[in-house]
C-alpha cells in the first residue's frame, strides 16, 4: 500500500470522525424538539392520519412551487423555452438541481428568493417526512406535518447560520448585495453554500460549483464542506439510537455505511489522486477532493467538485452504483427513509434465514410492511430502466452508443431518479424532452417513496410489541454486513446489465 493511500485512510478516518460528532450532537437537539412530550402537546397538537400528513407535503411543497415559479418566470424564463422553467423548479423542489443553466444568468433577486427559498423546502419536507416515520413506530402517531415543518425551517435555519459564520472565518465571503447586476461580485457565497451542502442540495451559487476558487478558498473549506454534507444524514441515525435507547444500534448502521465508505474510496482513490489533482483548484488537495466528491455523491447533493469525464470507468460505475443505493447514507430525509425500506428487507430475509420470525424494533413485519418497502426500495431502480428505453426513443441529439455515451445518460437518469443533481450535460442538455422527462423523473423518485414511506409505518400504530431472545438483533456486527450484503445485492442485480453496456464496456 502507498504512502498516498496510507495518508488518506488517516484523512479519512480524522474527516469522518469529527462529522459523526457533530452528528451526534445534533441528534440530541433533534431529539429534545421533535420527540419531546411538550412539542406534541404544543399549537398545532392534533395528530394527523397517514393520508393526511400526506396530502399536507404535497399542500405545501405545490404552494412553495408556485411562489417560486412566479417569481422565477418574471426575472429569467420570460425570455427563455425548452420547458427549462420545469426543469428548474423540479429540480430545487426535489432537492436535486439537476442543472440545464448556468447559475450567472440569473439575478439576485432570483437566486436568493426563489432557489434559495426551495432549498429550505425541500430538505424540511423531507426532514419532516422521515421523523413523521419514526415517530410513528414509536410514539404510535404521525404528528402534525406543519410544525414539524415549521421546525424544521427553524433547525436549518440556525444551523445554516452557524454554518454561514464558519465559511466566513475560514475566507469564504459573504458579501450580500441587493444589486440585480448578473455575476458574483458581492455575491452572498457563504450564505448560499452553507444552505446547498447542508440540505443537500448541491446547487452552488455558481454554475462551476463548490470547488470554484470563490467558494473553495482553501483546503480547510473543503474539510468543512464534507462535515456540513453528512452532518444531518449522520444525525438521522443517529436519532435512531436515541429513541430507542440503544446507540450500539446507529453504530452497527454506522459500520455498515462507513464499511461501503472506506471500501469506495479505496477503489477510487488507487492510482487516480494525481491525475484529479491536476484538474482540480490547487488549494483543493487531492485527499479533500476526493473525499468531498465522495460525500457529495453518496449524500445525493451532487455537487460538482472536478469534471465527470476526468473519473476513470471504475470510478464511473462504482459512483453510479453508490448514487442508486440511495441510502449510504443518502440525503437528509429521503435517505433516512430508504434506509428504513432496506432495513426491513435486510430483517425479512435475514430472519428468514436463519428461521426467526422478522421483527423491526418488536413490531411483526407482515405482508404490507414488506410490500411497501420492497416497493419503495426498487421503485428507483424501476424509474432508471423504465427511462433510459425511453429517452434514446425519444431523444436524437445524443449518441448512445454502447461506452462513454451511454455512461453519460445512464448518469443522467440515475442522478434525477434518486435526486442526486450531478450530470455530465450541464446547459448542453436544456432541450424539451431531456427537461420534461428528468423532469418527472426527479418528482417521481422523490415524492413515491415518501408515500410507500408513510404507508408502511402505518400499520405499527395498531400493531403491539413483542421481544424475544431469538429476536435478530440489530446491533450486531451480523446486521450490518448482512445490511452491507443486500444493499450491494440488490443494486448490482439491477445495475449490473447497465454497467455492462456503460463505464464497463469503455475497459
Amino acid at each position: 500500500m502507498s504512502i498516498a493511500i496510507v495518508q488518506y485512510i488517516v484523512w479519512f478516518i480524522f474527516v469522518y470522525f469529527v462529522a459523526i460528532l457533530f452528528s451526534f450532537v445534533i441528534a440530541i437537539i433533534m431529539h429534545k424538539i421533535f420527540f419531546d412530550k411538550n412539542y406534541l402537546q404544543k399549537p398545532f397538537n392534533w395528530d394527523m392520519s397517514a393520508n393526511e400528513y400526506l396530502t399536507s407535503v404535497i399542500i405545501v411543497n405545490v404552494f412553495s412551487v408556485i411562489i417560486a415559479f412566479v417569481i422565477l418566470w418574471i426575472t429569467y424564463l420570460i425570455s427563455h423555452d425548452q420547458f427549462l422553467w420545469f426543469n428548474i423548479i423540479t429540480s430545487y423542489i426535489t432537492n436535486t438541481n439537476l442543472q440545464h443553466f448556468i447559475n450567472q444568468q440569473l439575478t439576485y433577486f432570483t437566486q436568493t428568493t426563489s432557489l434559495y427559498y426551495l432549498q429550505f423546502v425541500a430538505p424540511a419536507t423531507g426532514l419532516s417526512v422521515s421523523l413523521s416515520m419514526f415517530r410513528s413506530i414509536f410514539l404510535k402517531k404521525y404528528g402534525n406535518f406543519y410544525r414539524d415543518f415549521i421546525m424544521s425551517i427553524l433547525l436549518l435555519s440556525a444551523l445554516t447560520f452557524v454554518v454561514t459564520i464558519l465559511f466566513n472565518l475560514l475566507g469564504l465571503s459573504f458579501g450580500y448585495s441587493f444589486s440585480f447586476m448578473a455575476g458574483i461580485k458581492n455575491a452572498p457565497l457563504s450564505l448560499y453554500n452553507a444552505i446547498t451542502l447542508l440540505g443537500n442540495n448541491g446547487g452552488s451559487y455558481i454554475t462551476e460549483g463548490i470547488a470554484a476558487g470563490p467558494l473553495m478558498p482553501n483546503s480547510l473549506t473543503a474539510f468543512l464542506d464534507i462535515i456540513v454534507l453528512n452532518v444531518l444524514p449522520f444525525s438521522l441515525i443517529f436519532l435512531i439510537g436515541i429513541v430507542t435507547k440503544n446507540i450500539k444500534l446507529s453504530v452497527s448502521l454506522l459500520i455498515a455505511i462507513l464499511t461501503f465508505f472506506f471500501v469506495f474510496n479505496l477503489i477510487i482513490l488507487d492510482k487516480t489522486y494525481v491525475i484529479l489533482n491536476s484538474l482540480i483548484p490547487a488549494d483543493l488537495n487531492e485527499y479533500s477532493s476526493l473525499s468531498l466528491f465522495y460525500s457529495s455523491i453518496s449524500t445525493n447533493t451532487g455537487a460538482a467538485v472536478f469534471p465527470l469525464n476526468a473519473l476513470s470507468p471504475v470510478q464511473l460505475a462504482a459512483f453510479i452504483t453508490l448514487m442508486l443505493s440511495d441510502s449510504l447514507p443518502g440525503s437528509v430525509g429521503s435517505g433516512f427513509i430508504s434506509l428504513i425500506f432496506i432495513i426491513v428487507i435486510t430483517i425479512f430475509f435475514s430472519a428468514l434465514m436463519s428461521g426467526r420470525m422478522p421483527k423491526l424494533f418488536g413490531y411483526k413485519l407482515e405482508y404490507r410492511e414488506i410490500k411497501y418497502a420492497v416497493l419503495g426500495y426498487i421503485f428507483h431502480f424501476a424509474l432508471v430502466l423504465t427511462a433510459i428505453p425511453l429517452i434514446i426513443f425519444t431523444l436524437h441529439q445524443f449518441n448512445f452508443s454502447p461506452g462513454y455515451d451511454f455512461t453519460k445518460l445512464l448518469w443522467e437518469v440515475v442522478s434525477a431518479s434518486v435526486n442526486n443533481g450531478s450530470d455530465f450535460y450541464g446547459v448542453n442538455g436544456n432541450i424539451s424532452a431531456l427537461n420534461i422527462i428528468t423532469g418527472m423523473l426527479m418528482l417521481l423518485g422523490r415524492y413515491v417513496p415518501f408515500y410507500f414511506g408513510i404507508k408502511m409505518t402505518e400499520s405499527f400504530i395498531n400493531k403491539d410489541k413483542s421481544f424475544t431472545k431469538s429476536d435478530l438483533k440489530l446491533d450486531s456486527l451480523y446486521f450490518s454486513f448482512s445490511l452491507v450484503f443486500f444493499i450491494f445485492l440488490l443494486v448490482i442485480i439491477s445495475l449490473l446489465p447497465l454497467l455492462a453496456l456503460g463505464p464497463l464496456s469503455m475497459g
